[in-house]
């Protein structure tokens, strides 16, 4: 048989074990212990969306004004320009933001009425599904569904800017309208679809009609 611990130091053991936990506990119970929480808010901050229009303003040959191969990538070129260059406060990199804006094929929401289909339809789409996006100030405007859009007949719950337009390309239900996109954003002949600012209904995004001149400085809706 094994022989019993002298009661002294079992005792001596036990209040040395309870001493450590107690230590461990304390120190876990400290919720944010030396500026956590701050730290713990900084660190979600940075995985937000945030949606911002371009102070700066493009005709609607993209190409032209952001390079690369096609009118969206020029597009998105200005994007992260933008970030950097106006919205250099806001989480992530210049690259992380792009143009919400689409055209015959190179960036497509939905082909269907308000992608009946689901994310099958989208081509290099910018918005992530069940996903809150904020403007600069951290008001929230939309949250996309499952499908990566929102029903703009239900309306935004803050207008995207206080003012101001914006190249969309798109109809209200996310499908592009007609031959409104400057010819894949690379001319300045012809109308271009496009949004505004100080409105919470399908406006902020389709403005009726088929568009403007694609001639005239409009801004870029950008997205991270």
């Amino acid at each position: 048989m094994g022989r019993s611990l002298n009661p002294m130091l079992s005792s001596r053991v036990f209040i040395a074990t309870m001493s450590v936990f107690s230590g461990l506990f304390l120190q876990c119970s400290k919720p944010f212990p030396e500026g956590g929480a701050v730290s713990l808010l900084s660190l979600a901050s940075t995985f937000d969306h945030y949606i911002f229009a371009t102070s700066a303003t493009y005709n609607g040959n993209l190409l032209m004004a952001g390079g690369g191969a096609t009118g969206i990538e020029g597009a998105d070129s200005l994007c992260a320009q933008a970030k950097d260059s106006e919205q250099p406060a806001l989480p992530g990199t210049g690259s992380e933001y792009r143009a919400l804006l689409i055209d015959s094929g190179n960036r497509v929401a939905c082909t269907s009425i308000n992608c009946a289909g689901g994310s099958s339809e989208h081509v290099d789409w910018v918005l992530r599904a069940n996903t809150s996006y904020k403007r600069p100030d951290g008001t929230v405007v939309f949250t996309t569904n499952a499908s990566g859009i929102f029903l703009m007949t239900a309306g935004l719950n803050a207008p995207l800017a206080a003012a101001g337009q914006w190249w969309t390309g798109m109809d209200s239900d996310w499908m592009e309208l007609g031959p409104s996109t400057c010819t894949d954003w690379t001319d300045t002949v012809g109308n271009g679809a496009f949004g505004v600012g100080a409105v919470t209904g399908p406006a902020a995004f389709a403005d009726g009609g088929f568009g403007g001149d694609c001639s005239i400085p409009l801004s870029l809706l950008c997205v991270r």
